[in-house]
């Protein structure tokens, strides 16, 4: 079994000077320009089993893994966001000495009542 702890912080800041646009009638619109800010913090655990799943896959590593993890959003453009929620992760690797193939299934905001994403990560790797 191995147990995979992570832990992240990020910041990103952006902005976006004010500018003009045409109405079409002739005159300008001022679009004002805006500061966007989003902060976040996160931590969470994947365990992994590792083994070789019997003699007639010789050399094939099977390993489902199982995984989660929270976030907290502690400064967000969305008004109404939930500050906190979790993501919950399901894979399983293949593995040969010449190449790996994962796949992985996310669910992501777990807490939040107006956030719903899910998603699937396919990863293929050969060794030259």
């Amino acid at each position: 079994l191995r147990i995979t702890p992570e832990v992240a912080v990020l910041y990103t800041s952006d902005d976006q000077s004010a500018y003009t646009v045409s109405d079409g009638l002739g005159g300008t619109v001022l679009v004002p320009g805006q500061t966007v800010d989003l902060g976040r913090a996160s931590a969470g655990l994947t365990f992994t089993h590792l083994g070789i799943m019997g003699r007639r896959f010789d050399g094939w590593a099977f390993e489902p893994s199982i995984g989660g993890k929270l976030m907290w959003d502690f400064d967000t453009p969305m008004a109404n966001a939930a500050p906190l929620r979790a993501a919950l992760e399901a894979g399983l690797a293949i593995k040969s000495d010449a190449m790996e193939f994962s796949a992985k299934a996310i669910w992501d905001g777990v807490g939040a009542s107006q956030l719903r994403i899910a998603r699937v990560n396919l990863t293929l790797k050969f060794n030259l």
